[in-house]
């Protein structure tokens, strides 16, 4: 699975993350399945710039993976926030620093988009100047100045959920990206069991053996689609939300 800081700065996105994936031969590979005559002996953090994480998670060590090539959540760590992830991460910030700026601006622009809605709401439930000030920790002429001209231009439908809708388009977006890599897990799990059942001769399996990995790709097929619409049910959902009324 593939990372990208969207945040919409172009040099962020020439630093795209993944895992780096060690095999019994020697050879590494970045996408799943691996080469079914290969075997999985470790995983690392890698970038599209060529960077390589200097920490190699033995397969050994996650005795809990089974026969699965894919890495454990914890060492991915999309969904976590540690291992490759959280090591790809760092390495993004020493090769684009700035991005901090460009993050921290837009940070700023959003929160101050959340105060003037949050002034208009105050407003329109017929808080003072004076009360607002105080609250700001500045003078009412100060507050008036500041807000008097933006905040006009706010319906009260608009002011009443300012606030609540920036809460509610971050936390649709972590949900989105939880939905998103739990979806792409199921499909790398599917691939998987394909190229199990399709690599070798059907004489090559037991019949118990390939009764259960035909259960794992049934399993795998239905999670990816459980989660598709999971996502979809989602969005439908936010967009809804967010349509004025």
């Amino acid at each position: 699975m593939g990372w990208v800081h969207d945040s919409g700065y172009d040099r962020a996105y020439e630093h795209e993350g993944h895992v780096v994936t060690f095999l019994d031969d020697g050879t590494t590979a970045t996408c799943y399945p691996v080469p079914p005559e290969r075997s999985v002996v470790g995983w690392s953090a890698g970038c599209a710039c060529g960077w390589r994480g200097e920490h190699v998670y033995l397969r050994s060590d996650w005795p809990d993976t089974g026969p699965s090539d894919l890495p454990p959540d914890d060492v991915e760590g999309w969904e976590t926030g540690t291992g490759c992830f959280l090591e790809w991460q760092a390495h993004l910030r020493q090769a684009v620093p700035e991005l901090a700026v460009h993050d921290l601006i837009a940070d700023a622009d959003h929160t101050r988009d959340q105060i003037t809605a949050a002034v208009a709401h105050a407003r329109t439930a017929g808080a003072s100047w004076e009360r607002i000030g105080a609250a700001a920790g500045i003078s009412r002429q100060s507050a008036h100045e500041r807000w008097s001209a933006a905040t006009t231009t706010h319906a009260p439908t608009d002011t009443l959920d300012g606030t609540q809708m920036g809460m509610k388009k971050l936390a649709y977006l972590r949900l989105r990206d939880l939905l998103r890599a739990r979806g792409h897990r199921a499909e790398q799990r599917q691939a998987h069991a394909l190229t199990q059942l399709h690599a070798m001769p059907s004489d090559a399996l037991s019949t118990e053996r390939r009764h259960q990995v035909e259960r794992e790709l049934a399993a795998a097929e239905a999670a990816t689609e459980t989660w598709k619409a999971a996502e979809k049910l989602l969005t439908d959902f936010y967009h809804q939300e967010s349509r004025p009324q």
